[in-house]
Parts: C-alpha cells; sequence; structure tokens
C-alpha cells in the first residue's frame, strides 16, 4: 500500500495523505482559457464577465498586497506577473462557486440577512442595531445598502457552498493508518547542489540586445494608454449649499433618537501581562513566577505603574501598562469580565487570557449616559443632511441626463447645475497612484478608456447615487519607457534569465549522464560549482533540518527501486538532484487514529483535497474564454 502511494506521489491520494506539509497557493495556468475574443469583457466565465477596469483594479490591489509581502525581493515583473494570475485564480474560482450555488438555489433569506447585519456590532450603538449608523457607515464606504445586503447574499452562498464541499462525512481509518507510517518514516538523500548564484555574471550585454530585451518582455517596462479628460461629478456636496438643516431641526432629530447617542460606560485601565507561549517548555511555570513577584510588589505598596514597567511583557509596559479608556466588545472575554467586575482603584487576582496571565487596576469609572447635543451637534446635521442629500441628487441626475445628452458643453452643465469641474493629469490604464478617489474606480477608468478622443460619454451612475461624465481631451497609445529610465531593471532581469538558462543546462547534462548509468561520483565533478551532499535522515513532517520542502517531496515520490528522482528540483537560487539513498520504515500507533485532534486535521486535509477536486472538475467542463490582447495589456 505504502509502496502503491510513493509511486503515485503526485495523485489527490498522496497529497490528501502528506496532511502536515505546508499549503501553497494554487495558481492555475491560463493557456487553457486565452482566446483571441474581442469585446470589453477581459474574462467571461459562463454568463458572468469581468471588464478591463474591474480586473485592473483588482490586479493593482493584489499587487501592492504582495509588495508588502515581500518587500523588494521580488522584481515587479515578476511581482505583477504573480499577482494576475493570483487574480485570474482566484476569480475563475470564486465565479465558479458562485453559479453553482445559484444553480443549487442556495441563498440567504431575507429573515436570516437582517439578522445576521443587526448582530454586527459595527452597526450597533450600545448593543442594539442602528439603522442610521448603518447608512452613514455604508455611504462613507461608497455603497449603498443594496449594494451591501446583495455582497452578502453572495458571501453567504459562497460560504455555504465551501463548506459543504470541503465537510468529510467519515476520515478513513485504513488511509489514516498508512498516513501515519509514512509521515513518520526516515529518509536519506544523495544531492547534487548548484547554486546559480555563484555562477559567472553574466556580461552587460548592450544597448541594443537590452531594447530587443525590453521589446520582448514589454510588461514592466511600457507606459500604458493614457487618457486626460475633464468631468462632472454629481453627489451629496453637489447639493449641500441647497440644502441648510437648522438648529431646530438638529435639535429635534436628537431628541426623538436620543437613543443613538447614548455612550457605553469606560474604565480607564491598566494591566501588567506575564506572556505564556504555547508549546514552550516552563513558560507557565515562568509567567506564573513573574506575576506573583508582581503581586509582592503591589503589596509592598509599588505603584501600579511603575510594577508595570519592570515586570510587564506587554508593548504597554513603557507607559505604566495603561490602556487608555476601555468598553465593553473590546478585550477578550476574561479580561474584559475581570475588568467590569472591579470597583475603582481595585487591583484584580491573576486573570488568565490567549495572552498570558493580568493583574488589572481600575484607575476610574466612567458611566454610560446621552452624549450632549453639543457634542453630537455636527454628526446629527450631516446624518440629517444625507438622508435628504439622496432625493435631492437624483432629482438633479434628471436634469443633468438631459443636458448631457443634448450636447451642451460640460463647463456650461456644471455652472448651470453647481457641479465641479474638473480636468485630470495623464491617467495610465491600469495605474491608480496619484489619482482623485473618484479617478481610481474601475468603472470610471473603463469609461474614460472606451470613450473616444474629443467625445463626450453619458451620465454613468454610480453606487451610493452619484453619477460622472467625461469627455476625453488627449489620448497616447501604449509606448515603450525610455531605456535609460529602465536600463538598470532590464540588465537585472536579463542576467537572473540568463544565469536560470546556464543553470538550467548544467543540471540538464548533470541529469542525462545520470539517466544513461553514468556514475554520481564521476558526474559530481562534471562542474566545478557543482557539490554533493549526502543529506541526514529526515522525515516528511519534522522540517528542523532545514532542508528544502520541494526536495524533501522529490525523495518522498521516489523509491529505492528507482532511487533518482526524474526531475532538477529548483528551490530559490540552488538547482537540486535528488537520489533517494536510504529509507527507514515509520510506526504506526492505533491510539492515534482516534485522536479527535488528528481525525479533524485529516478530515481537513481530505476536505480540501475534495474542494479543490470539484474547482478542477468545474472549471474543465465551464465556459471560460480570456480576451488575450486586453489581458496582456493589464
Amino acid at each position: 500500500m505504502l509502496n502503491f502511494m510513493r509511486q503515485s506521489a503526485n495523485s489527490w491520494l498522496i497529497k490528501a495523505l502528506l496532511i502536515f506539509l505546508a499549503m501553497t497557493f494554487a495558481v492555475w495556468g491560463v493557456g487553457d482559457y486565452v482566446t483571441n475574443k474581442q469585446g470589453d469583457a477581459v474574462l467571461v466565465v459562463e454568463d458572468w464577465s469581468a471588464s478591463y477596469g474591474y480586473l485592473a483594479q483588482t490586479i493593482d490591489r493584489e499587487a501592492r498586497f504582495m509588495r508588502q509581502q515581500f518587500g523588494d525581493g521580488i522584481d515587479a515583473k515578476m511581482l505583477r506577473t504573480l499577482a494576475k494570475q493570483r487574480v485570474l485564480s482566484g476569480t475563475i474560482q470564486r465565479r465558479l462557486m458562485l453559479n453553482t450555488s445559484a444553480n443549487l438555489r442556495l441563498t440567504l433569506s431575507p429573515e436570516s440577512l437582517k439578522r445576521q447585519i443587526a448582530n454586527d456590532s459595527n452597526f450597533q450603538r450600545n448593543g442594539q442595531f442602528s439603522d442610521d449608523l448603518y447608512r452613514l457607515l455604508l455611504r462613507n464606504n461608497r455603497m449603498s445598502p443594496k449594494d451591501y445586503e446583495l455582497q452578502q447574499r453572495e458571501e453567504a452562498r459562497f460560504e455555504h457552498l465551501s463548506r459543504a464541499l470541503s465537510t468529510v462525512a467519515a476520515v478513513p481509518t485504513l488511509m489514516l493508518d498508512d498516513a501515519q507510517r509514512m509521515t513518520s518514516e526516515k529518509r536519506q538523500a544523495e544531492l547534487l547542489i548548484l547554486d546559480k548564484d555563484v555562477l559567472p555574471q553574466v556580461a552587460d550585454p548592450g544597448d541594443k540586445v537590452l531594447r530587443e530585451y525590453q521589446e520582448k518582455h514589454r510588461e514592466g517596462y511600457t507606459i500604458r494608454e493614457r487618457v486626460k479628460v475633464t468631468y462632472l461629478l454629481l453627489d451629496s456636496n453637489s447639493v449641500r449649499d441647497e440644502l441648510k438643516i437648522s438648529d431646530q431641526e438638529v435639535a429635534d432629530y436628537y431628541e426623538e433618537n436620543r437613543h443613538e447617542f447614548q455612550q457605553p460606560e469606560s474604565r480607564i485601565t491598566r494591566h501588567i501581562l506575564a506572556k505564556v507561549e504555547k508549546g514552550k517548555e516552563g513558560s507557565r511555570a515562568d509567567a506564573e513566577a513573574k506575576i506573583a513577584k508582581a503581586q509582592e510588589r503591589l503589596k509592598a505598596g509599588d505603584r501600579f505603574a511603575d510594577v508595570a514597567m519592570n515586570f510587564s511583557d506587554d508593548v504597554t509596559a513603557q507607559n505604566g501598562g495603561s490602556l487608555g479608556s476601555v468598553t465593553k466588545g473590546v478585550m477578550v472575554p476574561a479580561f474584559e469580565e475581570a475588568t467590569f467586575a472591579l470597583a475603582e482603584g481595585q487591583v484584580s487576582d491573576v486573570v488568565e487570557s490567549p495572552f498570558g496571565l493580568h493583574l488589572i487596576l481600575v484607575e476610574k469609572i466612567n458611566g454610560a449616559g446621552d452624549k450632549p447635543l453639543e457634542r453630537v451637534r455636527e454628526e446629527v446635521r450631516e446624518t440629517i443632511f444625507q438622508q435628504r442629500a439622496q432625493e435631492a441628487v437624483y432629482q438633479k441626475s434628471i436634469a443633468f441626463e438631459d443636458m448631457v445628452a443634448s450636447g451642451a458643453d460640460l463647463k456650461e452643465v456644471g455652472k448651470e447645475l453647481n457641479l465641479r469641474h474638473r480636468e485630470t493629469n495623464w491617467l495610465e490604464k491600469a495605474n491608480l497612484d496619484g489619482a482623485r478617489a473618484i479617478e481610481k474606480l474601475a468603472k470610471f477608468h473603463e469609461v474614460a478608456f472606451s470613450t473616444p478622443k474629443g467625445e463626450t460619454s453619458t451620465v454613468v451612475e454610480l453606487p451610493q447615487g452619484r453619477y460622472f461624465t467625461l469627455r476625453v481631451n488627449e489620448r497616447k497609445e501604449p509606448e515603450l519607457k525610455q531605456l535609460a529610465d529602465v536600463r538598470d531593471d532590464l540588465l537585472k532581469a536579463y542576467r537572473l534569465e540568463k544565469s536560470a538558462t546556464q543553470g538550467d543546462e548544467i543540471m540538464a547534462a548533470a541529469m542525462k549522464k545520470l539517466q544513461d548509468k553514468g556514475s554520481w561520483e564521476e558526474v559530481a565533478k562534471s562542474h566545478a560549482l557543482m557539490k554533493s551532499q549526502t543529506s541526514e535522515l529526515f522525515s516528511m513532517t519534522n522540517f528542523s533540518d532545514k532542508l528544502p520542502q520541494r526536495v524533501r517531496q522529490a525523495a518522498f515520490q521516489s523509491t529505492l527501486e528507482s532511487p533518482l528522482h526524474p526531475r532538477v528540483v529548483s528551490d530559490g537560487s540552488k538547482l537540486y538532484i535528488v537520489k533517494l539513498n536510504t529509507v527507514e520504515p515509520g510506526t504506526y500507533d492505533p491510539a492515534k487514529s482516534k485522536d479527535p485532534k488528528i481525525l479533524a486535521r485529516f478530515g481537513e486535509s481530505l476536505g480540501s483535497e475534495q474542494l479543490e477536486a470539484f474547482l478542477t472538475w468545474r472549471q474543465k467542463n465551464a465556459e471560460i474564454t480570456i480576451n488575450n490582447q486586453l489581458f496582456e495589456k493589464l
């Protein structure tokens, strides 16, 4: 059984058995979906399509997130390519799941949706749902209740189907037994290693070759299509001068909705933390000893703040353990319960939380009560204004559409309707840096880059009752950046590519000699920079040996009957040829097959494989097309 699994190491079964291996983000290739279809949509998944603007904005956001994760350790071109692949993969997966859930008629009932929103603490005041707060927060995030509720229904459908597909009814005991043996098995391998970083540096090929390289690798070295536009925006600010809210109206609203302006009880709090690190032997005993010493100092009359500075493991130690003003719903339950049970000036007994052991001091208690009108006057005024602005904006939008449709000059339209007439700098396709808020919207970009030069768009409605129209004044087609501006980046990328090619060629030649029955020792000496190494014994789940994960996987995909792994393994700057040397059989403990934690963990792994298998099947049977010409420009 085990031997069969090793020989089938690429099958779904073996993946499911490798329950402790690190999970990596699965990137689907785009080759199977690429077509030369023309049109506005870049991606079509069955009856749903994604526009250029939508994907560009999503890819930009993903690229920024990845840059935060990886820093400058990855060049811009590679980062952009990875971001595009991840967005494409994730978008296809999500849409297939949503389409499937719709076909199955999965939905969130109106009652459940209402209950879900009402229970969201972000929309509550004093533990009660506040419709005004709900609408205010959505307005601040440029969403209407209709858009938000549609989003929540989609998310519920997605989560419902994901849970159903990744739930395993029962874990096969035989499979778990064999997995135990395999995960405790130890192996040793012979390695041939080539570090590409020590290969001789590729010479500077000169401007002509670098320009040719730039032509072949335009992504990252091109100024994309650009436009300059003027536009008019109709939103709530466009009617602010027309809607005056009197002090009496503010006072009346405050009295009628006083419950919305209550302030909860708060407590000025300090604490001392002795951290307990899970899994670290002796950590709890050390924490208990530290907190006991802190208690002794407090009983001796030392100031709480001084003891916190000397004993606390929290970042607040430098401020005497000060947490400032604390309200309910902010801290973890155990800490909150203890804090709100203390009298003013009282120090708690030892309180345990997920972070460790605490001593808590309540310095002052500020009781609950109504916020005075003077403190919330402008907040109330804004709430009333926003409620009235929606209707005023809608009424003005009718005149806006009529004037634009009649071909009126935008400046005249703006003057007549009190709309600000704005002119952009150069807007680069899919580049949102330096743009104003509306200019960053995918819809704005979509309209700007689909409107011909010298023409005016129709009036376009945005979420939250906003409207805009624009006129394209200037347009520039994509062009390569000046060589001088990108030469250093080009040279770096060129050298990396040539170095990788050189390393691949060296290792491919070595692999061929080994497959042609050449001796390991002779092949190891065939290149001065190639090193031979025998690994220590390693298991599938113990990573303390620092052996690269891909090398470990290659060894476990090999057998003593066919010890040479057939492919060169790449990990970072290093290339490996792996030959299995020794196998020490694993052990089996029947009790572990009944351990609820192990069963749950194994079930989660099988569930993930089950979900992956479903998505693979959906992918193969779905109608998915990509406009390759537009996708390459993203």
